[in-house]
Order: C-alpha cells, then sequence, then structure tokens
C-alpha cells in the first residue's frame, strides 16, 4: 500500500514536473518569436546611413515589403522590391511642397504610361512631407481638371525606408538603380522643401 502512495505522488510530481516544463518551453518559444520579429525590423547600418552612387542594394532592400496607394481610390497593393529585380527602377521622391511638383506629377503620369518589362518607375512619398491627404487630393483633383485624365500611378505613402536608404540627410528628387542593383545617379531638389 505504501508503494502505491509512493508511486501515485511520484506520478503527479512528474505530471506537474512536465505541465511547468511545457508552460515555460511556450513561454521562451513565444519569447524568442518577439527577438526575431525585433532584429528582423532593424535597419542594417548600411541603410541608415544611405546608399551612394556605385553602391549595390543591400538584401534587405530587396526584401523590403511596401503597399502601394493610389490617390483615386483603389485599394492597396503590397509589394516587395524584389518583385523589380533586374528591371530598371527609377525611385521618384514626389512631395508636393517642391515648386516643380506638379509638372513632375505630369512626367510621372507619363513615365507610368509606358509600358514595359525592363523599366519601373516607384513613386515615394516621404513620411518626413508636410503633405496633409487632403491637399494631395486636391493635387489629383487639379491634375484631372487640367490634363483631364486620372494620375493612378502608384505611390508608396508614408515612406521612411527608401527615403533613409538614398542619401537621408538631404531631400532627394529621384534616384535611378540599374538593373544589377546599382545605384546610378541621384538628384536633389535644388530649392529647399
Amino acid at each position: 500500500m505504501n508503494t502505491y502512495k509512493y508511486n501515485n505522488r511520484t506520478a503527479r510530481a512528474t505530471h506537474l514536473l512536465q505541465k511547468l516544463l511545457a508552460f515555460f518551453l511556450l513561454i521562451a518559444f513565444i519569447f524568442f518569436q518577439e527577438v526575431l520579429a525585433q532584429v528582423k525590423n532593424k535597419t542594417s547600418v548600411e541603410v541608415k546611413l544611405g546608399l551612394k552612387k556605385n553602391d549595390f542594394l543591400p538584401e534587405e532592400a530587396w526584401n523590403y515589403r511596401f503597399k502601394f496607394s493610389y490617390l483615386n481610390g483603389n485599394p492597396q497593393v503590397e509589394k516587395q522590391l524584389s518583385d523589380y529585380k533586374g528591371k530598371l527602377l527609377y525611385f521618384f521622391f514626389w512631395d508636393s511642397i517642391y515648386s516643380n511638383s506638379f509638372s513632375d506629377l505630369r512626367k510621372l503620369y507619363e513615365m507610368c504610361l509606358v509600358p514595359t518589362d525592363k523599366f519601373a518607375v516607384l513613386i515615394v512619398h516621404s513620411k518626413n512631407s508636410k503633405d496633409t491627404p487632403k491637399q494631395l487630393r486636391a493635387i489629383m483633383d487639379r491634375f484631372e481638371k487640367e490634363y483631364g485624365d486620372v494620375m493612378d500611378a502608384p505611390i508608396i505613402l508614408d515612406d521612411e525606408f527608401f527615403t533613409t536608404l538614398f542619401q537621408p540627410s538631404q531631400f532627394l528628387h529621384y534616384a535611378l538603380i540599374l538593373n544589377d542593383g546599382m545605384v546610378h545617379m541621384s538628384e536633389y531638389y535644388q530649392d529647399k522643401l
């Protein structure tokens, strides 16, 4: 009888230890997943310092996911930069505060109409911009009224990543990336934003 009680207590204690071990393993697993997520969200020094002419886009940039918005009301579309690998990439950093922004919008519209599998225009609107959604909508309405067409080119709104990737200390106008991922040239706004 004593042996039975002893085995029963041992079985209960073992069962309790197994439950505690499983609980602590679950907590450790959840903690580990959070640490991994934080590491993934960190940007490399290369990205934080910005790329210069003849630098190559780092793997972190190719793996970056972003959302295209459409100012005409179409739903957002999620993309990854690697979707454009092998193409000539034209990053246009558009800001309505810049004095020629409206004429730039017309050029962008015409560029986006060119069907090609070797060239892609990525319109980027920085999170640092002082534009409000209402101002952007007013510009689109003006564009439609003056040109008789809807500007439906996709735009990356509230961007921080690409703005930082290319020379974060200056007001970038555009950056041209060759099909091998090398930064070919970039130009900055001449007048202050």
